[in-house]
């Protein structure tokens, strides 16, 4: 009987403490359902990452793995295949004469649309009046040209 007279008074000293605590908190309103909101949805997302860690790691890796197998054709944009060759662009280079930065600089000059007939015409006294404009500025094996291109139209102040 004494065992039940103190989980008793214990239960209704741990109520009292909850109540005393929920009295504490504001009434709720559109401010309130709000923090609430805002804090629910990145604690539940979390929650649900660390729960299902291991799962989506297996999705990741089945993805990678198929990835380096199959063909990929991301909504007509981008398509890449077992066959493609990639060149990673190096970021950390600071080398204004890598052909990154070239790339780059080109494609800002050629973002004015006053600029695309200068290029079209110093592709043409190059000699090079077939090649399309995009395939100038994305081809690998056009580096050495777009690097002249560069020193000529943009150094050169053409």
């Amino acid at each position: 009987m004494l065992f039940v007279a103190f989980l008793f008074a214990a239960y209704s000293g741990a109520v009292q403490w909850l109540s005393g605590i929920l009295r504490i908190i504001p009434a709720p309103t559109e401010h309130w359902a709000t923090i609430i909101g805002d804090v629910a949805w990145p604690i539940m997302i979390a929650w649900l990452v660390v729960r299902f860690r291991q799962s989506l790691r297996r999705i990741i890796e089945i993805l990678i793995i198929r990835f380096k197998r199959d063909d990929i054709d991301i909504g007509n944009v981008l398509k890449v295949t077992r066959n493609s060759t990639l060149v990673p662009l190096q970021a950390d280079s600071d080398d204004a004469s890598s052909d990154a930065s070239v790339t780059e600089r080109l494609l800002e000059y050629i973002s004015d649309s006053a600029n695309v007939p200068i290029v079209a015409a110093w592709l043409n006294q190059q000699g090079r009046d077939a090649l399309d404009l995009r395939e100038f500025i994305t081809l690998t094996e056009y580096a050495d040209l777009r690097q002249h291109a560069y020193q000529q139209l943009i150094e050169g102040g053409a």
